[in-house]
């Protein structure tokens, strides 16, 4: 997690985890990533495989919920719809922000393995093969948010 002003400039960072379920998880497994002078910043969210997103609001305390509405990260369409909730796009999988065929050509150079943590994981299972590829074919062509792209 990455706070910004908001200009977009990077103030501080944290690390964190996310868990089975979506939620984000302290190093120490709490939920939530406690990040100093995160009151009244932007903050955003940076994952192997899926695009980055950036809170839509400046962080007034408690949790941040990206999965209640699309309007929660700025940018349009930047959390995709899917039973209910939001999600992130996944198949970003050399990030750069941009889902597109450079990220096909890293999963289809590292197809059918396993037991590895790699970014063409999208599904994260361990496993590399045609799900994580399903998981880019539906998303391809998704653009992420320009200020947080790296």
């Amino acid at each position: 997690m990455v706070l910004r002003a908001a200009d977009g400039t990077a103030i501080n960072q944290a690390t964190g985890f996310i868990d089975k379920t979506g939620n984000l998880l302290s190093v120490e497994g709490v939920e939530g990533i406690p990040i100093a002078g995160a009151k009244n910043q932007y903050f955003s969210i940076h994952t192997r495989s899926h695009l980055a997103i950036l809170s839509a609001n400046q962080y007034t305390g408690g949790l941040y919920d990206f999965t209640t509405a699309g309007t929660q990260a700025q940018g349009i369409e930047q959390l995709k719809f899917i039973a209910g909730k939001y999600f992130l796009y996944v198949g970003d999988y050399d990030s750069s922000g941009i889902i597109n065929n450079l990220d096909y050509n890293n999963w289809k150079a590292k197809s059918a393995k396993f037991n590895e943590y790699l970014p063409i994981d999208g599904d994260g299972n361990g496993i590399i093969n045609s799900l994580d590829y399903n998981l880019w074919i539906i998303n391809r062509s998704k653009i992420g948010e320009e200020g947080i792209r790296y």
